[in-house]
């Protein structure tokens, strides 16, 4: 299993922030590589994507399950691809130092299985978000937050 830890900072009150990620309309457009999405149920969802792990591109649809929400600080979910070969969680976690400004951790926890599996491995250790990316996501959720509002 490889684990991702990513940090955010942003300049939006944690209601706002919440109100985008427990909206699963609106927070799947925002996974790299969305296609389309349809609800299963209230805390299922399917979401169609094309994924780019470096060289590798695949078409596929990952089933995505909520295990926990705490309002608004606290979501927790998995995921599985259709043919299992790529499954794992997430847990999103917000606190507020101030009402502008929210800090977002986000820990991804991934397993690659089969034939994709050496592959996945070796880019998901050598997988770094640059600074410049950090902020293209913060603005791009700033952004998508304000639109929703």
């Amino acid at each position: 299993m490889q684990e991702i830890v990513y940090h955010f900072d942003f300049e939006l009150p944690i209601r706002q922030l919440w109100n985008l990620i427990n909206s699963f309309d609106e927070m799947v457009t925002m996974i790299p590589g969305y296609i389309s999405h349809e609800m299963k149920g209230k805390d299922e969802i399917e979401v169609s994507i094309q994924l780019k792990w470096g060289l590798i591109k695949k078409r596929t649809k990952m089933k995505i399950n909520i295990t926990k929400r705490s309002e608004p600080h606290l979501l927790s979910f998995s995921f599985v691809s259709g043919a299992s070969s790529i499954k794992g969680n997430c847990l999103y976690i917000a606190e507020s130092p101030h009402i502008n400004h929210t800090n977002v951790t986000i820990n991804l926890n991934i397993i690659a299985q089969g034939a994709i599996k050496p592959m996945i491995q070796t880019f998901l250790k050598n997988y770094e978000l640059s600074k410049e990316k950090v902020e293209k996501i913060t603005e791009m959720v700033t952004t998508k937050v304000r639109e929703v509002g």
